[in-house]
């Protein structure tokens, strides 16, 4: 095979971490897939990939584009799991990566007649301007995102609770809002590991209160992976039965993707959290 030509829209580096066999890292590991239909182990290299997704005139810098990204986003989540601090910087370079494996994914159709590279630019430059910082006009710079970010977004890092466990799904960031009279990007969750996920919030909009979560608030996370997913969801177990037969219904009711990239828009959605589901580590802020 060429090199560069299986480009990973979902990076290894994200998957590894759930891993069948714990001690196994790498691209050599396994882990368990379920398409609705069936459920196995299969190699977590051999996933959420296309053939020169991002390019085929520059596979090599395409490639080279998200390498520090991953690398640094891997050696945060291996702190994580020994029970180690994240410095300031690091937990900047999760939420980016938290941000970046959303605009990056499959589930966004490229319909700009370029390579796949340029409609991920394309996504990113609208994402800050218009999602983030919500200023259609005007020029926006870096030192205008970071301190942005800064002031009004924070990030929480929630364990699940006992003798449960976080599936992932080949479109796992997941985009929130909390408010439908304040339409926007409130609230994200990322399963890190099968017992960590990773919250990033607007700290206008709700405030993190405590970071063990309950019963109910992995149902909902477990959902919320079954709601972006593509095709498959990941575990790094067995699923039993019931659990195969929620995926199956869901995942075969699931309709085509119209998140669409085009030359001047961009066209996605947010998953709606009602106050009914909001997770149990969360409150809502005053008005």
């Amino acid at each position: 095979m060429p090199a560069y030509k299986r480009q990973h829209f979902l990076p290894v580096a994200y998957l590894k971490h759930f891993a069948a066999n714990a001690i196994t890292e790498g691209r050599k590991g396994m882990i368990w897939r379920n398409d609705g239909k069936e459920q196995r182990l299969v190699p977590i290299e051999s996933q959420c990939f296309e053939e020169y997704h991002y390019s085929k005139q520059n596979a090599e810098g395409a490639e080279k584009e998200f390498h520090g990204m991953e690398g640094g986003y891997s050696a945060c989540v291996k702190k994580i799991n020994r029970n180690e601090s994240l410095a300031p910087a690091e937990f900047g370079s999760l939420l980016l990566c938290a941000f970046d494996f959303y605009l990056r994914n499959k589930i966004h159709e490229n319909l700009t007649g370029r390579e796949g590279i340029d409609a991920y630019h394309f996504r990113t430059q609208l994402f800050w301007r218009h999602i983030l910082l919500q200023r259609p006009d005007g020029e926006i710079t870096k030192a205008d995102i970071e301190r942005h970010l800064a002031e009004h977004w924070s990030l929480a890092v929630a364990l699940a609770p006992v003798g449960n466990l976080f599936l992932t799904s080949d479109h796992p960031s997941v985009w929130m809002c909390v408010d439908d009279e304040k339409r926007g990007l409130h609230l994200l969750s990322l399963p890190l590991t099968p017992t960590h996920v990773l919250f990033a919030y607007d700290k206008r909009m709700v405030t993190f209160t405590y970071s063990l979560m309950v019963e109910n608030d992995c149902l909902t996370l477990n959902q919320a992976q079954l709601f972006n997913a593509r095709q498959a969801v990941y575990s790094a177990s067995d699923l039993g039965e019931k659990q195969r037969e929620i995926i199956k219904t869901s995942l075969g009711e699931k309709s085509e993707s119209k998140y669409e990239t085009e030359n001047h828009t961009w066209r996605t959605g947010l998953a709606g959290l009602g106050p009914e589901h909001l997770f149990s580590c969360f409150k809502r802020c005053e008005s």
